[in-house]
């Protein structure tokens, strides 16, 4: 009987000493604290020291930033760069960086956006089965790996809050938030400035990098041997089209009315994925057609299929649709 109650004593004795010690404050992070237990910390990056030698002149308090995000990214060599870029994810940032010192009136912080733009790329895709896949978007995931550099934090609150903004909403502008703690209505008109700037010279340095891509191949012959291969294959307007099957046109005597978003989904899937992204991709804007490279155009023309003096022609419609005429 006094054993078992010196054995529970014991017990109680432990459990209390080791709560007490659990209680105890432990650390900080960035001035932060807890009233109990340890303050959990993010993890860090991965980044490889580099000195910068860059084009053009920035701030000084920039700099420690633009060697920490470069040294990030070549220590990722592999990441997903984007298809049609024909280059790696650091070459492509020094691209935009270069295009960030030649552009007129340019915010003292697009240098350093440029830096920043699409680190996020290196967690936001990875490899499947020898594919890359999408996982979240490379902004939102850039965003979130910013204040993981110890330099961000060495920027003046406002510089902070203006870059985070204009890296994380890049390719989402619409989404930025009007109001933004610490920041006054000027710094978040200067953050929507910037964001605009950032997406001019990334398509900049991007539409050079897609150029390379179309360098060593003949785009007309491409075009019309793409073109003449999927019209036999894709789904036409016709008595008995099942249910749920996009047409891509339809008939009429011997004209053939086309739309022009399925026939260009449908061939860009049989090209190469970077040739088909320096091709324009499946975007275009709404209730418009989509991009042709004047190449592509040409061939189309001298196959007879589009353009005008060329054996054919292609009349504009409505919600994207061409009518093209045999010759």
């Amino acid at each position: 009987m006094v054993l078992g109650t010196a054995i529970v004593m014991l017990l109680v004795a432990y459990g209390l000493a080791r709560r007490k010690v659990r209680e105890v404050s432990r650390g900080e992070y960035r001035g932060m604290s807890l009233t109990i237990t340890t303050i959990p910390e993010p993890d860090g990056v991965c980044s490889k020291p580099v000195t910068a030698e860059l084009a053009g002149e920035v701030p000084k308090h920039h700099l420690p930033l633009i060697e920490q995000l470069l040294g990030y990214l070549q220590a990722h060599p592999d990441a997903f760069c984007g298809d049609g870029h024909s280059t790696t994810l650091l070459d492509h940032h020094l691209g935009v960086i270069d295009q960030a010192f030649e552009y007129e009136g340019a915010d003292p912080l697009l240098p350093l956006a440029a830096a920043a733009h699409d680190i996020g790329k290196t967690v936001s895709h990875a490899k499947q089965n020898g594919q890359w896949v999408m996982k979240e978007y490379h902004d939102k995931a850039g965003g979130r790996l910013l204040p993981k550099f110890s330099a961000w934090w060495d920027l003046p609150e406002v510089e902070r809050s203006v870059l985070l903004l204009a890296v994380k909403y890049e390719h989402s502008p619409n989404l930025m938030p009007k109001t933004f703690p610490g920041l006054e209505s000027d710094d978040v008109r200067r953050a929507g400035k910037l964001l605009q700037q950032l997406r001019e010279i990334d398509g900049l340095a991007t539409k050079g990098e897609k150029s390379k891509v179309l360098e060593n191949i003949d785009v007309e012959e491409l075009a019309i041997e793409t073109f003449l291969r999927v019209i036999p294959q894709v789904p036409y307007q016709v008595k008995g089209l099942a249910k749920g099957i996009k047409a891509a046109g339809f008939r009429v005597g011997d004209r053939l009315y086309l739309s022009e978003h399925h026939v260009r989904e449908a061939a860009l899937a049989k090209v190469d994925d970077d040739v088909a992204a320096a091709l324009g991709g499946d975007y275009r804007a709404r209730g418009g057609s989509g991009p042709v490279h004047p190449s592509a155009a040409e061939g189309a023309g001298k196959a007879g299929v589009a353009g005008d003096g060329a054996g054919g022609q292609a009349i504009g419609g409505s919600r994207g649709h061409q009518l093209v005429t045999a010759g």
